[in-house]
């Protein structure tokens, strides 16, 4: 066996890295020729009275497999609008002046939205294709022209008229991010995101994990009216009226509150995983205390009063008087925010709304975790016009709905494609070419195994077993 090994020459890895060098030749020159051939079809297909052809000029594409294509088109002068134009570039939806395919560029974004950061993204595609493909900051400007494209759609919107989908109880769950940015006058900011969703459903059926039912994002960053275009974008999407319930969850941030102001009906609760963190803080892991709050949180008391009432029982119990104060200041808080601390189930069912499917509210925290895990994670820090761009993509992958987007602002190939029917057809086998060039490996395939059963008097059928099967 070894001797047969070491006559050989080769392993599979450095099969595997040839094939793939020759498949990427043959792939650029397949590309080359298949645009090429477009661009001859759009020269005779062309309207002749407004199109006129100028000259033919060179242009590089990076692709999506990590090979560069290098093709030649017409250069055309639009007689009525005086503007000169590659007519093919338009009709593919190859966008000007960028070197990287609408393919790679859609990869690029996929990755740089997933992290864990531009530069270690470029390093994955290196690491797959076996060599450089795309520069960190060419993923970077990526990202930026999908997130600001992404802005422009949804300033669009704004224009449009309230939506038509009903539903008896619409959840909408808010959370602020703070990121340190770079190049920027201050040093911080909040990004605030909001998530609705119209419930929760099972993964798959017998499932005993949950996903919400039409999960949407917004995203803004402190500064702005936060609350007059989240209400818009929940406007856009749902027809809210006084007989929609809009059940608010948040962190007790003043903002946050706010969103109250702007929907008929609407219910405010107080976010149960921040609440029960400060709870943890103020009186202690394994206090008697909490225990008892963390019971009276879960009592079907419609009003709170039993929960506020433990509180300041408790509060006045704490051996610190800064602790006493937080603990007051908290009571305060939570007593301005009528029924804040009861389980919104418990009053929707008041107002006779059927709850057997609902759960516990909270879902932000987690969408909240992963937008950190991308935005914050190595103290990384973000210029206004970047950390909206990426917020903007990672919420519509979260929606489900990146990848589709990414397609739409990429645009549709035209009709011309009916020219690829003529195919481009390979005449040497690639993996032979591999093995006898760069290897010295002679793959005997004589004419007549080609031939036919019948055509060559059986020759060809025995050809076929001699060369798979040593013991004919």
């Amino acid at each position: 066996m070894e001797q047969i090994r070491q006559k050989l020459g080769i392993s599979f890895q450095d099969l595997e890295w040839a094939l793939k060098q020759e498949y990427d030749r043959g792939f650029a020159q397949s590309v080359k020729e298949a645009l090429e051939i477009l661009d001859e079809w759009i020269l005779q297909n062309r309207d002749r009275s407004r199109y006129k052809a100028v000259d033919r000029r060179e242009r590089t594409v990076q692709t999506v497999i990590g090979v560069a294509v290098t093709f030649k088109r017409r250069y055309y002068l639009d007689v009525e609008t005086g503007q000169y134009v590659f007519l093919l570039d338009e009709l593919l939806g190859l966008p000007k002046e960028k070197q990287i395919s609408p393919a790679l560029t859609e990869v690029a974004v996929m990755l740089g939205v997933s992290g864990p950061s531009y530069r270690i993204s470029a390093e994955h595609l290196e690491h797959s294709h076996g060599g450089k493909i795309i520069s960190h900051e060419s993923i970077r400007q990526a990202v930026l022209r999908a997130g600001e494209a992404v802005a422009a759609e949804e300033a669009s919107k704004m224009r449009e008229g309230e939506g038509e989908r009903r539903v008896p109880v619409l959840f909408v769950e808010v959370d602020g991010l703070n990121v340190r940015l770079q190049g920027e006058s201050r040093k911080r900011v909040e990004a605030k995101v909001m998530v609705t969703h119209e419930g929760w459903r099972p993964r798959h059926p017998g499932s005993k994990e949950y996903e919400l039912v039409n999960p949407k994002f917004f995203v803004a960053h402190d500064g702005e009216d936060f609350w007059e275009e989240a209400s818009a974008h929940v406007m856009r999407n749902y027809k809210i009226d006084k007989d929609v319930t809009v059940v608010i969850n948040g962190d007790r941030a003043s903002w946050t509150r706010k969103g109250l102001e702007y929907f008929p009906k609407a219910m405010y609760q107080v976010d149960r995983f921040h609440l029960k963190r400060e709870l943890r803080t103020l009186f202690g892991k394994h206090s008697e205390c909490l225990a008892r709050l963390y019971e009276e949180l879960e009592m079907p008391d419609p009003t709170g009063a039993r929960f506020l009432a433990c509180l300041a029982e408790c509060s006045s119990k704490l051996p610190s008087k800064k602790r006493r104060q937080e603990a007051y200041n908290l009571l305060q808080d939570l007593a301005s925010i009528p029924g804040s601390v009861v389980d919104y189930r418990i009053r929707l069912q008041q107002e006779g709304i059927d709850t057997s499917s609902m759960r516990g509210l909270g879902s932000i925290e987690a969408q909240m975790d992963r937008i950190s895990d991308r935005i914050k994670r190595r103290g990384q820090k973000w210029s206004l016009n970047g950390l909206q761009a990426i917020m903007q993509l990672l919420c519509r992958r979260f929606e489900g709905s990146l990848v589709s987007l990414l397609k739409r602002l990429a645009g549709t190939v035209s009709g011309v494609c009916e020219a690829l029917t003529e195919g481009i057809a390979r005449t040497r086998s690639t993996a032979r070419k591999v093995l006898e060039y760069e290897y010295g490996i002679q793959i005997v395939h004589p004419p007549m195994m080609d031939a036919g059963r019948t055509r060559s008097g059986g020759m060809s059928h025995f050809l076929h077993r001699l060369s798979h099967d040593c013991n004919i």
